[in-house]
């Protein structure tokens, strides 16, 4: 697969919608999600979570560390928004 070039300038508001958007495709729900609530509250276990992985690396063409993939860290919105910040925020600094 050809590498295209990337803007890894996404502020945090932009990254936590495409977030948002994914979890409510991943879960099928029109429910509305805030972002702080527990995502297991709406049914979201550890295979959304691996889908939900899988779909952020090939969106902001990041890879997320083994020793980040830990429930814990999938647990709300702005938890994924977070670790997503920091990968992005990576690529800029």
């Amino acid at each position: 697969m050809e590498q295209s070039k990337y803007d890894y300038n996404l502020s945090e508001a932009e990254v936590s919608i495409i977030v948002k958007k994914n979890i409510i495709k991943i879960l099928k729900t029109k429910e509305n999600i805030e972002n702080t609530d527990y995502l297991a509250e709406y049914g979201f276990d550890s295979i959304e979570m691996i889908e939900l992985i899988i779909d952020l690396e090939e969106k902001f063409h990041i890879l997320f560390d083994d020793e980040e993939l830990l429930p814990e860290n999938f647990q709300t919105i702005n938890q994924i928004t977070r670790l997503c910040m920091e990968k992005l925020e990576s690529f800029t600094h």
